[in-house]
């Protein structure tokens, strides 16, 4: 609540107790970076997000914030690992989203998202159209192929969509693409 209020000492010094209790929740090391970014020391912010985001995956901040700076430290794997935290727990979905759209415009990114969308999980088919309105069909598509290189099953309603989202936004390569593709 000192947080919302824009009282950062406080929040700061809340946290702070928080973090001392053991086990350490990540949703306290968030709230001391928030608190710390706003009191302005930028330097235990970013401890904090990065002890945050290893301490817990389901808390979205810290899993956006690290994916971030992976994708911008071209750690490839980190990022896509985030993306899939996010997108799995329903969390900060558009910026997952947007985070993925960056990740898949570098061969090595799209590697490491189709490497993800190869492994079991429930979050796939649910992203296979949403991403394609922040990745370029290019991008996008090359994804896809790789996964499905690699043994991921996806939905065949779902890449049906795609594939007609495709169509109706001109995209024809990359619907054609998509239809070509075998699935489940």
């Amino acid at each position: 609540m000192a947080l919302q209020a824009g009282q950062p000492e406080i929040a700061v010094a809340q946290a702070r107790q928080q973090i001392e209790l053991r086990p350490m929740p990540a949703e306290s090391l968030t709230v001391l970076a928030l608190a710390s970014l706003q009191g302005g020391d930028t330097e235990t912010a970013r401890a904090a997000l990065e002890a945050s985001s290893r301490r817990g995956w389901r808390e979205p901040i810290s899993q956006l914030a690290s994916g971030q700076g992976a994708l911008e430290q071209q750690q490839y794997e980190i990022a896509s690992q985030r993306v899939v935290a996010l997108l799995s727990t329903d969390n900060l979905t558009e910026s997952a989203l947007a985070l993925l759209g960056g990740l898949v415009t570098v061969p090595e990114g799209r590697q490491a998202m189709a490497n993800r969308m190869a492994s079991f999980g429930r979050w796939q088919d649910k992203t296979l159209v949403p991403a394609s309105g922040v990745a370029a069909p290019d991008d996008w598509v090359a994804t896809i192929v790789l996964a499905v290189d690699q043994g991921a099953d996806l939905s065949c309603s779902r890449m049906e969509r795609l594939a007609s989202r495709y169509e109706r936004i001109g995209e024809v390569a990359a619907a054609e693409k998509i239809s070509a593709i075998a699935c489940t």
